[in-house]
């Protein structure tokens, strides 16, 4: 059997974000969420080259982020509207936040969010989206589904494609489905060259950062407002996004 993503979601309504961060700011607690962008290292390595200058000024960004349903190993609640909070915030809001964290910044345009019901029962789940979003000087394109084929040997072929005025760069997170063995696999265009790079034994700092947050306030992963922003941009594609039942 094959591997199933959890469910994803830190927040499902605005007025929980509203009172996580009002504790947040009256405790001096830290709050924040292992989404995909802190976790992969891959992203991470992807984010070090975009900074670098070496794909010059981001122009775009797409992410695609197919999972697998297994729906024997969901739970009931799982299928519940009101406890997912829609398909952008659950699995979408990892995708914001790779665009915020690509785009460097805390806010951004809704140009396009849509949310489809292709018929996987209950009736009414959401099994696809697609959000399309400005910011930061550049685009950024997103699609998220349920509808990972049984054949593929992961529970999806997550891709990251950013485009620059001087490279392109790509990233195959979590296989590669003709080629290298493991996840983690970047491919970068530049002026000069194609290069391609195993990410998959870099190791996955987010955990270790977060703890050196608890114990000195460094701010390296959890105090820089991305999370929030990407949690209230997520509830508000969700809450914008025209409903596609064919």
């Amino acid at each position: 059997m094959t591997r199933s993503p959890p469910t994803h979601a830190g927040i499902t309504t605005p007025a929980q974000l509203d009172a996580v961060e009002a504790v947040a700011r009256d405790t001096g607690r830290i709050w924040s969420v292992a989404l995909g962008t802190l976790l992969s290292p891959a992203v991470q390595a992807a984010l070090r080259v975009a900074r670098s200058g070496e794909l010059g000024r981001l122009v775009s960004l797409t992410a695609l982020a197919p999972h697998r349903l297994n729906r024997a190993l969901r739970p009931a609640w799982f299928f519940e509207r009101d406890a997912y909070g829609g398909i952008i915030n659950d699995i979408g809001v990892h995708s914001i936040d790779t665009f915020l964290a690509f785009a460097d910044t805390t806010e951004a345009t809704v140009a396009m969010a849509t949310v489809g019901c292709f018929g996987t029962p209950p009736p009414g789940f959401e099994d696809f989206a697609e959000v399309s979003l400005r910011g930061g000087g550049m685009t950024g394109t997103m699609r998220v589904d349920w509808f990972t084929p049984d054949g593929l040997p992961d529970w999806g072929d997550g891709r990251l494609f950013l485009v620059g005025t001087d490279g392109t760069l790509e990233l195959r997170k979590n296989l590669d489905i003709e080629g290298r063995a493991g996840g983690d696999h970047m491919f970068v265009v530049n002026r000069e060259r194609t290069r391609y790079v195993d990410c998959g034994g870099l190791p996955v700092a987010y955990y270790r950062d977060f703890l050196a947050d608890i114990r000195d306030r460094a701010g390296r992963v959890a105090q820089d407002g991305r999370i929030a922003a990407a949690c209230r941009l997520a509830l508000r594609c969700q809450a914008e996004a025209d409903r596609f039942t064919p």
